[in-house]
């Protein structure tokens, strides 16, 4: 999928935000395992670990960006003393009208189901929209929920332009 027509379907979702969560895993303790319930991405801050989505492996170390879809199984082993990272759990969907194209396009390379990783150029950007996102989560009155989204967009739309870069 070019990067140009992922931009143009997440100019068109709707997002809901299900959950934004830090783990911390200690390198003594059994690996973290879960079946995600919606669309996830995943942000390692801190420690080396190695992460399987649906059986596919990937090396994460500090600022490292996993995303994958609902009913994806996560396995993460830690290989340090400990590692830290985000979970930011969210669904989205796309409303008609909209063009035939991109109906097309999500059927066929559904940005928001697939597993992929991204290494940021500018990490510490996206550390600090992931931050702000957890702590206005733990607080979870309506208005701080509702600025999650819109860090969520500014998170999301981080990404995409460091991947146009």
């Amino acid at each position: 999928m070019q990067l140009e027509q992922y931009i143009a379907l997440w100019s068109q979702a709707t997002i809901k935000m299900i959950d934004v969560r830090q783990h911390r895993l200690r390198g003594d303790e059994a690996p973290f395992s879960y079946r995600l319930p919606a669309s996830a991405f995943l942000y390692t801050t801190i420690g080396h670990a190695h992460v399987y989505l649906d059986g596919r492996f990937y090396d994460a170390r500090p600022f490292h960006v996993l995303h994958s879809g609902k009913g994806s199984r996560v396995e993460i082993h830690c290989l340090d003393d400990a590692v830290v990272f985000y979970l930011i759990l969210y669904q989205a969907k796309v409303f008609l009208p909209w063009r035939k194209e991109l109906r097309v396009l999500l059927e066929t390379a559904n940005p928001f189901a697939r597993t992929y990783e991204v290494k940021p150029k500018a990490p510490l950007e996206l550390l600090d929209l992931l931050v702000a996102m957890y702590e206005e989560w733990k607080s979870s009155t309506p208005l701080q929920r509702f600025h999650v989204k819109t860090l969520f967009q500014l998170w999301v739309h981080q990404i995409l332009q460091q991947l146009q870069e």
